[in-house]
């Protein structure tokens, strides 16, 4: 405007010794941002921290890398925890507070910036009285829990042993005469690929358990294409290597396909054929339009790929053969009785229904599309879901009674998973725990998922995978529904003598839940959403319904949950439902 020109004109030389008196006291050690430096763990998803690098690079960010293991005495998780003794693999993006621009880096990478208490109480009152709020945007933000990358933040500045930092250069090593080619499935663009690959009517496989093939370590998720497969494609190597190098991916060629020792072999059941996904999107009168654009945005962006927008108004009436996924993005409005029928219908043909936010709380209700159930919905079955959840938490423990096993006389003191000691509250009471606690959901804070490391969904994703939640559905599965992802990390806890009882749910003896990872999330919301399903996927007849709590998509920036959304709208066709016969 023309006043700030007016005062830049009368204050110009006073204006420039501010800033540049500014700068100097940012990288001096006197500093408060002199002894703090963050670190983006080394990850084989170069992809991904080459895009949050770009980010950085385009604020003018300075930003290094270990050329060998460094060790530091102490460091701060992303669930807020002091670890000491920490070794930062060689590798890691390391970005110093102190440079120039400090606050600019403290702001994009710090974990979990303070609140005022004033504001605090403030926006609680408010929330009480009328549920009215302050905040009126997220308030967590940071890129390493919104790229779903694992990180910690180190107290001191980083700079011995460092070098500036490059991302990593491709290898693109396709042989012609290879039995196949595989890029490694950490790597978000390895979805890109397959999908571009089957654009081209290429017979794409993934495989869904680690191996080592050549010599070749070979990931979950990673993507196998074979000569076998593709046997009248006579430009097939060229082909890969030129979308490759269109993504700037590395390529491994493969000679051999016997697993090594009883890793799996090429042509056995972990090596599973993709089928070419046909995508529309849900779109017009009664959708967000910021859901519908990130979609589309990401579609575009992150695959390349062809896909169609659907007028939900005509949904009832068209043709929804042509297509083997649709995308229903948060929307206003619940579908209507024919709509759903059409889309039910669909599904049973063996269609792959993804549904965001309120889109996929209005498919989990009755009358809907499947069994999934918010929380709302399903507290009259507490215990049945908590018996549910604990079967899960017992599917990945290592521990085991050899002594029980092997014994030959009858055990009469067998534990079950809904006789832990704590006692279950009744529908009543947490239905009225419910109403309450929903009052204090969060405009956008991050939360901490745990996630299923063996299912499809969850390729190049680690255990852990930071949420962005806000007042949202919180799902609810049992029996043959599917959690990929549900809220909260388990810890080891000594001091938990017994197990304890979370409104639905049971935390096991011997364990703590982590939840808040950043941002504002009041404790009532904790124990709302905490072991609630963010992620759901249910077989119906041949096809299949997955829904996400919130938006996969969110500003084009949650790329670690965008990651298993990603998964579900490429791999999902092949993967999740039953294959088609076309005569």
């Amino acid at each position: 405007t023309m006043a700030n020109l007016k005062s830049l004109s009368a204050h110009s030389q006073a204006m420039y010794r501010d800033y540049w008196d500014g700068r100097k006291y940012n990288v001096s050690s006197k500093s408060t941002f002199a002894d703090r430096s963050y670190v983006i763990l080394a990850t084989a998803n170069h992809g991904r921290v080459n895009a949050l690098a770009e980010r950085l690079e385009a604020q003018g960010i300075e930003m290094y890398t270990n050329t060998a293991p460094l060790k530091v005495a102490s460091a701060t998780t992303q669930l807020g925890a002091q670890e000491k003794g920490v070794v930062i693999p060689k590798g890691s993006l390391i970005i110093p507070n102190r440079q120039p621009d400090a606050p600019l880096v403290a702001a994009i990478m710090e974990f979990d910036a303070d609140v005022r208490e004033s504001v605090l109480v403030e926006e609680r009152q408010r929330v009480l009285r009328d549920g009215s709020s302050l905040m009126y945007d997220t308030t967590a933000w940071n890129f390493s829990m919104m790229y779903g990358l694992p990180a910690v933040t180190v107290p001191q500045h980083l700079d011995k042993g460092l070098k500036p930092w490059q991302p990593a250069t491709p290898v693109i090593d396709v042989k012609p005469d290879a039995i196949a080619w595989t890029v490694d499935g950490d790597d978000d663009r390895s979805v890109a690929f397959a999908a571009r690959l089957m654009e081209r009517d290429i017979q794409v496989r993934v495989i869904d358990k680690a191996t080592v093939l050549s010599g070749q370590s070979l990931s979950r998720g990673s993507v196998f294409v074979t000569a076998m497969d593709n046997p009248h494609t006579d430009n097939l190597p060229m082909l890969i290597a030129a979308e490759a190098e269109n993504l700037t991916l590395s390529v491994k060629s493969i000679d051999s396909g016997f697993g090594a020792g009883d890793l799996p072999d090429w042509g056995g059941a972990h090596f599973r054929l993709l089928s070419r996904p046909q995508i529309a999107i849900l779109s017009q009168a009664g959708f967000s339009s910021y859901d519908v654009g990130s979609t589309w945005w990401a579609i575009d962006t992150h695959l390349g790929i062809r896909h169609s927008q659907l007028d939900a108004a005509y949904l009832s009436r068209a043709d929804l053969r042509r297509y083997s996924t649709i995308v229903i993005p948060n929307g206003y409005r619940p579908l209507g009785g024919s709509e759903l029928e059409a889309l039910r219908g669909w599904v049973r043909q063996g269609g792959t229904l993804i549904a965001h936010d309120n889109s996929a709380a209005n498919l989990a209700r009755e009358g809907g599309i499947g069994s999934v159930r918010t929380i709302g919905d399903a507290l009259d079955d507490a215990q049945d879901y908590d018996i549910a959840l604990q079967r899960e938490l017992l599917a990945t423990s290592d521990e085991l009674d050899m002594a029980a096993v092997g014994t030959h006389r009858l055990n009469p003191t067998i534990a079950y998973p809904w006789d832990q000691g704590s006692s279950p509250l009744s529908a009543e009471e947490l239905k009225r725990r419910d109403t309450w606690q929903s009052r204090f959901m969060p405009s956008g804070a991050m939360v901490a998922g745990r996630v299923d490391p063996l299912h499809w969904m969850s390729f190049g994703t680690g255990n852990m995978l930071p949420l962005l939640y806000s007042e949202q559905p919180a799902f609810m599965t049992k029996d043959r529904q599917q959690s990929i992802v549900r809220v909260g990390i388990h810890e080891p806890d000594p001091t938990a003598e017994q197990a304890e009882t979370i409104n639905w749910s049971t935390t096991p003896r011997g364990k703590a839940l982590r939840v808040r990872m950043s941002g504002l999330l009041w404790p009532e919301a904790a124990s709302r959403i905490a072991n609630s399903a963010y992620v759901t996927r249910e077989r119906i007849g041949k096809g299949q319904v997955i829904l996400f709590s919130g938006q996969p998509n969110f500003r084009g920036s949650t790329r670690g949950v965008g990651r298993v959304w990603l998964n579900a709208l490429i791999y999902g066709p092949g993967l999740g439902t039953s294959p088609k016969i076309d005569l």
